[in-house]
C-alpha cells in the first residue's frame, strides 16, 4: 500500500524528463500552428502586403513620377491622378502579389503586364488629349517612349526583392508545417497521457503537465518580445518605404500571433493549476 500511495524516485525523475519533452513539443506545436495560420498562409500574406495603405502609397509614388515626366515634357499634368486612380493601383498591387503567392486564382505575371499596358494606353490617350490644348504636336513614337518609361517605373516599384523565395515559401512551407504540426500534436497528446498515468500521485502528474504548458506560454511570449526588440533596433533594408511598411506589418502580425498563442497557453496552465489544487484537496 505504501508503494502505491507514494511516487518513487524513478517516477519523479521520469516525470521531470517527460515534462520537459512535453514543453518542447508544446512549443513546436504552437509555432507550427502560427506558421500554418500566419507565417506561410498565402491569404494572410496577401492581406498584409496588399493593404489599402500599400496600394495608396504606391499610387502616390507612380502618380508623382508620372506628373514629373509630363511636366518635363511640357505636358499638362493636372489630370494624371484621374488616370492613375486608387482602383488602378489596387489592381496592379493585387495582380502582382497574387501572381507570386497565388492567394487568389486568375493572376499570373501576364496579368500584371496587361494591367500596366492598360495604364500606359490610358496615359497615351491623356497625352494626346492634353497636347490638343497646347502648341505641341502629338507624336505617337515620343508618347510611346514616355509611357514606356512610366510603365517600367511602375513595374519596378511593384517588384518585391527575392520574390522567388516568397513563392517557394508559400508553396512548400505549408506542407512542412502541416507535417510538423501533425507529428507534434500526436507526440503532445502521447506525452500528456504518459505523464498523467505515471506514478501514484495523480495531482503531481497533472501539475507537471500544467508546468509544461506554463513554461511553453512564457517561452512564446519571451520569444515574441525578443523579436519585437530586434525589429526595433535593426532596420530592414527594403525599398520603397511603403513596401517595407507592408513587410513590417506582416512581421508584427506574426509576432502578435505567437504572443497570443503564448497567452492562451498560460491560460490553459492556469486552468490546469486550478484542477491540481482541487485534486490535491480531494486527496487530503
Amino acid at each position: 500500500m505504501g508503494n502505491r500511495s507514494h511516487d518513487t524516485k524513478g517516477n519523479i525523475r521520469a516525470r521531470a524528463v517527460l515534462s520537459f519533452l512535453l514543453f518542447v513539443m508544446i512549443v513546436i506545436l504552437s509555432i507550427s500552428i502560427c506558421g500554418k495560420a500566419f507565417f506561410v498562409n498565402a491569404s494572410y500574406i496577401e492581406k498584409k502586403l496588399d493593404s489599402y495603405n500599400y496600394s495608396t502609397e504606391y499610387r502616390t509614388d507612380i502618380a508623382q513620377y508620372t506628373e514629373d515626366i509630363f511636366v518635363k515634357n511640357g505636358i499638362p499634368a493636372d489630370n494624371v491622378k484621374n488616370i492613375i486612380t486608387q482602383e488602378t493601383a489596387q489592381g496592379l498591387t493585387e495582380a502582382y502579389i497574387n501572381s507570386i503567392i497565388k492567394a487568389k486564382v486568375g493572376y499570373t505575371a501576364d496579368t500584371v503586364g496587361q494591367k500596366i499596358d492598360e495604364m500606359k494606353s490610358s496615359l497615351k490617350d491623356e497625352i494626346k488629349a492634353q497636347l490638343k490644348n497646347t502648341d505641341y504636336k502629338y507624336n505617337d513614337e515620343a508618347a510611346g517612349k514616355i509611357v514606356d518609361k512610366i510603365g517600367n517605373y511602375a513595374d519596378e516599384r511593384l517588384t518585391i526583392p527575392a520574390s522567388n523565395y516568397l513563392e517557394a515559401l508559400v508553396n512548400i512551407a505549408p506542407v512542412v508545417f502541416s507535417v510538423i504540426l501533425g507529428l507534434s500534436a500526436f507526440l503532445t497528446v502521447g506525452l500528456v497521457l504518459i505523464i498523467y498515468f505515471l506514478g501514484a500521485k495523480r495531482y503531481r502528474s497533472v501539475r507537471a503537465i500544467g508546468i509544461s504548458f506554463m513554461t511553453a506560454g512564457f517561452y512564446d511570449l519571451i520569444l515574441s518580445l525578443i523579436v519585437v526588440i530586434i525589429s526595433k533596433l535593426k532596420t530592414v533594408d527594403i525599398f520603397p518605404l511603403y513596401l517595407r511598411s507592408a513587410f513590417m506589418s506582416y512581421v508584427n502580425g506574426c509576432i502578435g500571433a505567437v504572443a497570443v498563442t503564448g497567452a492562451i497557453l498560460l491560460l490553459i496552465s492556469l486552468v490546469i493549476i486550478t484542477i491540481v489544487w482541487k485534486m490535491k484537496r480531494n486527496e487530503k
